[in-house]
């Protein structure tokens, strides 16, 4: 079986030869900002490994940069765009009214999808192509707070709570942004399917037990589930990552219209894939905790 042949197999319920295999890490930060760099480390990447289906991992500013933020170059191989945002987009919350959708053939989308368009005709049908897409609330957290105060929130308070008052404080002009980064997501979606992408790989942090639901359901749910249905519509294998390691809530995202959902199922805060198995049918991600399995100790532990 081809990998698209198993996947497909997989989605209707059908026998395969084994189960489907895939793998990504931001390792490819010296080149995710150059299209021909970038496509052949991802070719690269995946002929080295044989997965069944190229998870393309953009770099995590690719929507500023689009619409206008500066970012100077890596530094080292470790170092991701997240932390090299020198002019950010959001410095005061008037400046969500500034916000504008970015021209999809003069902006870096243009970048990115001609990545997609060339991994696409390279694998052609035999390996599904899967593009990154971040949920809208979470590109507005990345164009509004800079990388070394996320961290150090993160490390001191979690990073919700103090995210979540910024949004009530300032509801009205943050929905302004949220909808200019939704339409913005719905052209980039509308792009990446025209050149072949299977799907979508659509990231969300906030599905968690330290944000209410009922501010999810304000500030996430409505522009997540805009362009999941754009993107189920368009393409056969949309993935929903469900992202962080804190008491993640299926019932924040029960509804999302995706194929497969992607967790840190052996993050003992997390649900296992038992308990989620018994809510629904959907394929499930996982297995490894990347923490772990992928860094350190012994190869052999590693391989176990």
């Amino acid at each position: 079986m081809t990998s698209t042949q198993r996947l497909q197999a997989v989605l209707k319920g059908e026998p395969v030869d084994r189960i489907p295999v895939a793998g990504w890490a931001h390792v490819m930060n010296l080149c995710d900002r150059h299209a021909d760099d970038f496509v052949k480390a991802t070719i690269n990447y995946q002929n080295a490994h044989g997965f069944d289906f190229v998870k393309v991992t953009e770099h995590p500013q690719y929507m500023a940069e689009a619409m206008g933020a500066v970012l100077r170059p890596t530094s080292n191989w470790e170092e991701t765009a997240f932390w090299c945002v020198e002019k950010m987009l959001v410095n005061t919350p008037e400046d969500w009214k500034k916000l504008r959708v970015p021209d999809l053939h003069t902006s870096s989308l243009a970048r990115e999808i001609e990545v997609v368009d060339r991994l696409c005709d390279h694998f052609r049908d035999d390996v599904p192509v899967i593009p990154s897409v971040f949920s809208p609330v979470m590109w507005a957290m990345y164009f509004s707070v800079a990388a070394a105060e996320q961290h150090r929130r993160e490390k001191e308070e979690g990073l919700i709570p103090p995210w979540a008052a910024y949004l009530a404080e300032n509801e009205a002009l943050v929905k302004q942004g949220l909808e200019v980064l939704t339409e913005a997501n719905n052209r980039f979606i509308e792009g990446v399917a025209r050149v072949g992408a299977a799907g979508i790989f659509f990231a969300n942090p906030f599905a968690q037990s330290a944000w209410p639901k009922e501010q999810y359901d304000t500030f996430a749910k409505p522009y997540d589930m805009e362009n999941l249905r754009l993107a189920s519509e368009k393409m056969w294998f949309n993935i929903f990552h469900w992202c962080g390691r804190q008491n993640l809530q299926y019932n924040y995202i029960e509804s999302y219209p995706v194929q497969a959902l992607n967790w840190e199922d052996t993050c003992e805060t997390n649900p296992t894939m038992a308990q989620i198995r018994e809510k629904t049918d959907k394929v499930f991600i996982g297995g490894i905790d990347r923490l772990y399995d992928r860094e350190g100790g012994s190869r052999a532990a590693i391989k176990e």
